[in-house]
């Protein structure tokens, strides 16, 4: 596994993160089926929720199973 931004090739597609341009874990709590990036815990995955909600949107409080689609591309689980 390569942790340093790199372009993907073929050795590391399967667990290449389009969001972040490195190789991340191939297990974890959650992972995106279209940017690859890897939740490793539940609490990461409400962080990055909180980190790039839109503006404006009225704060409550969610759990991890509450958040359906990656904070980061948007994509559906």
């Amino acid at each position: 596994m390569i942790t340093e931004v790199h372009p993907p090739d073929e050795d590391c597609a399967p667990w290449h993160c389009a969001w972040h341009n490195v190789d991340e874990a191939a297990t974890g709590y959650r992972i995106c089926g279209e940017c690859l990036h890897c939740y490793a815990t539940a609490a990461e995955l409400i962080f990055e929720y909180w980190q790039n909600i839109p503006d404006g949107l009225p704060y409550r409080e969610v759990t991890a199973d509450e958040i359906f689609f990656c904070p980061l591309c948007s994509h559906d689980f």
